[in-house]
């Protein structure tokens, strides 16, 4: 384990690996002044969702720093402390866009009924899904691929993230670029299961350490 020496108060991203969809905030990472094993997380802005009991990771904005991953043990509005539990040596940037092995089935949700019935394992795939390429531009926060279908920008996806075992999520379209014949899709999670996130933050730590 890398030693932790960064100079706190420090500028930092947080990642929250909440069920809904990472959550990256940006603020100012201090020791807490009452308890020498725990830190304190101050956001530039509101934090959305109650994020307390989940996991998190911090990037340090000093290249030299590693990165930390933590428990979230309490959240006060803007405030998080946090439990330090690993210290992992520095990677070429936190949260990159990489390439990787994403293999995944997905279909536009015509109706918001359709959604339950997805997200309960109560409806199944059929012939109206489409599975592109599985080597695709991915993050932990979404994923970008090659479609032969126009999907309009906003649009909800249900996708089947196909791992160690089939995992149900849904995305949201935040980009839709013609290439030739062609479709570039970008998405953003909108409810990932955490199973998915660990396995997504897995690859992406492994895939940032052999490009050191």
């Amino acid at each position: 384990m890398s030693t932790f020496n960064a100079p706190l108060p420090s500028q930092v991203e947080l990642l929250c690996l909440t069920q809904r969809a990472p959550l990256l905030l940006q603020g100012i990472l201090s020791k807490d002044p009452n308890d020498e094993d725990q830190l304190v997380f101050l956001s530039d802005n509101s934090i959305p969702i109650n994020v307390e009991g989940f996991r998190a990771i911090v990037n340090f904005k000093d290249e030299m720093q590693p990165i930390l991953t933590l428990k979230i043990a309490e959240h006060n509005e803007t405030q998080l402390k946090l439990e330090l539990t690993t210290i992992s040596p520095k990677e070429q940037r936190l949260f990159p866009r990489l390439f990787g092995i994403i293999p995944l089935s997905f279909k536009i949700m015509p109706s918001s009924e359709e959604y339950p019935d997805w997200m309960s394992n109560t409806s199944s795939i059929d012939s109206s899904w489409e599975t592109p390429e599985p080597l695709m531009n991915f993050s932990v926060n979404g994923v970008s691929f090659i479609s032969s279908v126009e999907i309009a920008k906003n649009s909800i996806l249900l996708i089947e993230l196909r791992f160690k075992e089939n995992i149900r999520c849904t995305a949201r379209v935040v980009r839709c670029i013609k290439e030739e014949s062609q479709f570039e899709i970008g998405v953003y999670f909108e409810e990932i299961p955490q199973e998915a996130i660990d396995h997504l933050t897995e690859m992406t730590l492994q895939l940032q350490r052999s490009l050191l």
